[in-house]
């Protein structure tokens, strides 16, 4: 923004990232002047409080960081942090490459990930002015928020600029190789009936025509060729490419050699990730028998297709839908987020691990302990309309709340989730590998489903 007289009024919320309308991101108003970043303090003191920076999900193609559930809770002020809550570009003009098909430098990859880095650099400048600690800051995020936290975490771009993180049902694996951004790229242009050589007029077009490019081709599949460990992801055109200056490299590899070794980790998933995109967005799965639960499963795990569903199929009563859900639970989300301790333990001790068990009241409880249901738990915004209807409304639910922001806010404090609220939450370790469940009853438990987790070790 340009620079301005007197006291400028910052009263009103921002415009969030043009995207397209979709049953899971609620938001209202969209535009191309949407680089907003939320600040929630305590007090406009200089107490130096830790900042806690939020980067919202929403597969890197919708959300923003104004949505109610993030900014109405109580977590700044029962836990004394700042709160920062972030957007940055989506879609196309987040996410795709367009400097893979030509080395104009007009054309910038990763933009995404490039405005999350502004956001923290502001920070580091201003925060300070919000009673904010810029040598205190925790960058945390859920699902595409919680990849990109990961991401940040393998940037050299972003070194320095933050101290601890936590990933929520997110990790390091959703990057993209070169050939296969490429791909999305020449798939975009084409689409567009642009030729490679006039590449420019793609800045020419409306939003509204490039927001519709992107819903076509958006399903397309990478190849993950010559990637260790790393099966078919589910279509995703739109996320981080390695291979700038921002990735250089994988940012899990990039981990593992330590380029974050002094930054604390928290990370988890939730029992049921998966019932989410079932129930909400593939509803057919809800039909499945067990020959198309082979076929389905042949399409993510080649060749080992009977083998993953022998392993999670340990109750014949089961419903085919609900072990394809307990597969790709683990698959998309549960065994990455074990990778990235896994690599992050071999230089910092102070990793540790979460479960969350709570499960949804809405659609008659199919939904289970979902994807993103955590999230009004740790901001506390259980009095959130729509949080009243994912979650129901009890005495457990506040209580729960008050126990996931007192651990959250302790790691920005701290470094560690060891609080009030929880007797005991040791570091994660490979031998015994303790996990904090967080649902109807908290406790601590030692490598949960260790059977499916070992089944993934030569996989995934």
């Amino acid at each position: 923004p340009l620079a301005w007289n007197g006291v400028r009024d910052a009263s009103k919320l921002g415009y969030a990232c043009p995207q397209n309308k979709g049953i899971i991101a609620m938001v209202d108003k969209t535009d191309e002047d949407c680089l907003y970043l939320n600040v929630a303090t305590p007090s406009l003191d200089n107490n130096l409080r830790p900042v806690m920076v939020w980067i919202h999900g929403g597969s890197f193609t919708s959300g923003s960081g104004e949505q109610s559930v993030y900014l109405k809770g109580p977590l700044p002020l029962m836990g004394d942090v700042v709160l920062v809550t972030i957007n940055y570009r989506l879609g196309v003009l987040g996410f795709v490459n367009f400097h893979s098909l030509s080395q104009d430098d007009a054309f910038e990859s990763n933009l995404g990930l490039r405005d999350m880095i502004a956001a923290l650099e502001w920070v580091k400048e201003n925060i300070n002015a919000f009673g904010g600690d810029p040598n205190n800051v925790t960058i945390f995020g859920e699902s595409a928020g919680a990849m990109g936290v990961s991401c940040l975490l393998g940037s050299p771009l972003a070194q320095g600029l933050f101290h601890k993180a936590i990933a929520q049902s997110g990790a390091a694996h959703m990057t993209t190789l070169p050939v296969d951004a490429k791909r999305v790229a020449k798939a975009f242009i084409d689409e567009a009936e642009i030729d490679i050589q006039n590449i420019q007029q793609l800045k020419e077009l409306e939003v509204e025509n490039l927001l519709k490019i992107q819903e076509k081709i958006g399903g397309i599949k990478f190849s993950n060729e010559n990637r260790a460990h790393r099966l078919p992801v589910s279509s995703f055109a739109f996320i981080p490419t390695i291979g700038d200056d921002v990735l250089p490299e994988d940012p899990l590899i990039a981990i593992e050699k330590g380029i974050a070794k002094n930054v604390a980790l928290l990370t988890g998933t939730n029992l049921h990730e998966w019932s989410f995109f079932v129930q909400l967005s593939d509803p057919g799965k809800n039909h499945l028998d067990k020959e198309a639960l082979l076929k389905v499963i042949s399409s993510r795990v080649p060749d080992m297709a009977a083998e993953t569903i022998a392993c999670y199929y340990e109750d014949e009563r089961a419903k085919p839908v609900d072990v394809f859900s307990a597969i790709e639970s683990d698959r998309f989300f549960r065994i990455p987020a074990i990778r990235l301790l896994e690599a992050q333990l071999k230089h910092q001790e102070n990793c540790y691990a979460y479960l969350f068990t709570f499960e949804s009241t809405i659609l008659d409880g199919k939904l289970g302990s979902c994807h993103a249901v955590e999230i009004p738990f740790v901001f506390g915004s259980i009095e959130d309309n729509f949080t009243k209807l994912f979650v129901g409304q009890s005495p457990e639910i506040k209580t729960l709340s008050d126990i996931c922001i007192d651990a959250w806010t302790r790691f920005a404090h701290t470094g560690s989730p060891q609080c009030e609220s929880l007797e005991i939450w040791p570091h994660y370790e490979l031998d015994n590998r303790s996990t904090m469940e967080l649902g109807h009853a908290c406790a601590l438990h030692s490598d949960p489903m260790k059977k499916q987790r070992e089944f993934w070790e030569d996989l995934l």
